[in-house]
């Protein structure tokens, strides 16, 4: 399965247009990353709804996770 230029593009526009309408959500990731993910760090999410249902998860990073996130910033996919 070979990677669709176009449709690349598309999401990195639509990708720079969410980070402009969320700037907090940047400056969060820029200051996390700053510090380093390590094997073993902790990524929670929280999803409230409108109605106030909860839905939380979390993952703790392996190796390997820690190896893609990597990989993608050097390859210029991990945002920032």
């Amino acid at each position: 399965m070979g990677i669709n230029a176009l449709k690349m593009l598309k999401y990195k526009n639509e990708y720079e247009q969410f980070m402009n309408r969320h700037p907090k959500l940047s400056v969060f990731l820029e200051a996390v990353s700053r510090e380093g993910i390590q094997t073993g760090t902790v990524i929670e999410a929280r999803v409230t709804m409108p109605d106030g249902k909860d839905y939380v998860s979390n993952i703790k990073l392996t190796d390997q996770d820690v190896k893609l996130i990597q990989d993608l910033k050097s390859d210029g996919l991990g945002g920032n």
